[in-house]
């Protein structure tokens, strides 16, 4: 199958109903520029469709003085609802004909808009402002999870990434081995873990790798250092 019909199978299905959102605030912002000079009150709909446009259009009867400026935010507000739309569309190409999402450094303080990334496998998310980890219940295929120099305080969420093989959360706030060990106890494909430069670490830094191969036999590196053999090459 050549890429075009692939990318067509894969997403257009997702696209149908965006693209129509898309195109009624097309139309609304086309109206408003260029025909409004019987705009009335009623002309903004925060979810427009081709129909409700063009009922809205037939309707405009009442003449308004100087809409442009009586309403100032109203062209405003139609292209933040267009970009927002345009934004999701990207997201959802991305969850489904790519495999890697990266915002890195971007001072994001909330992780959102990972429902439709399903095939997702790597998320980058380092140097920003998290303060935890939510959003990522559909991405049961994580095999790399970044969170380094972020603000978390626990880990949460991740128990259910069972294809979870690296963890890399250097640089935070969490100060609980026992948050760390519910949270990735259950994770058997857990290999790396990184938890330098947390609290944990910093205040008990003679048994801090000792407490995680205990509480994580699973993992094979924690930082930059081996701790043990792989377990899964031991049953060869």
């Amino acid at each position: 199958m050549d890429s075009s019909r692939h990318f067509e199978s894969a997403i257009a299905d997702k696209f149908q109903d965006r693209y129509k959102l898309l195109k009624g605030l097309a139309l609304d912002i086309h109206w408003e520029l260029f025909q409004n000079k019987n705009c009335p009150d009623t002309l903004f709909d925060p979810n427009p469709s081709t129909e409700n446009s063009s009922r809205r259009r037939a309707n405009a009867s009442r003449p308004k003085e100087d809409p442009l400026v009586k309403r100032s935010g109203y062209v405003e507000e139609i292209v933040k609802n267009l970009m927002d739309v345009m934004e999701d569309m990207k997201q959802i190409a991305k969850g489904c004909l790519g495999k890697e999402k990266s915002t890195q450094s971007n001072r994001i303080i909330k992780i959102k808009g990972l429902d439709e990334l399903a095939n997702l496998e790597e998320l980058y998310l380092s140097h920003n402002g998290i303060q935890q980890i939510e959003g990522p219940e559909n991405n049961h295929k994580l095999t790399i999870l970044d969170v380094t120099s972020n603000q978390l305080t626990r880990l949460a969420n991740i128990g259910h990434l069972q294809h979870l093989e690296g963890l890399w959360a250097s640089g935070n706030q969490l100060d609980s081995f026992e948050n760390i060990e519910a949270e990735c106890a259950p994770l058997s494909q857990l290999r790396t873990v990184y938890f330098e430069f947390n609290p944990l670490q910093r205040a008990q830094p003679a048994n801090y790798r000792r407490k995680l191969i205990l509480a994580l036999p699973q993992i094979t590196q924690i930082d930059a250092t081996m701790c043990r053999a792989d377990p899964s090459s031991l049953h060869h």
